[in-house]
């Protein structure tokens, strides 16, 4: 706040917002896939690893939870 003070910027006093009572958020219930999509889905990565070795590579960053972002971000050595 001080240093927004310096600046001239005067701001509300935030604190009843900030010290509000927040309600948990919503719990996502996960089921695991399907046996046969996985081992489809595996089969078809070993057949883009021999055709598309770019594409692979994102197929397994994207199998590791990376984002959409980090993975297009993402740069590989050599």
């Amino acid at each position: 706040m001080k240093a927004y003070h310096r600046l001239g910027l005067i701001l509300p006093d935030l604190k009843t917002f900030l010290d509000e009572d927040l309600q948990a958020p919503a719990r996502s219930m996960k089921e695991a896939a399907p046996q046969e999509l996985l081992l489809k889905t595996f089969a078809e990565a070993r057949v883009l690893r021999e055709k598309d070795r770019n594409a692979y590579v994102a197929f397994l960053l994207g199998v590791c939870s990376l984002r959409r972002g980090e993975i297009q971000r993402a740069r590989g050595r050599g």
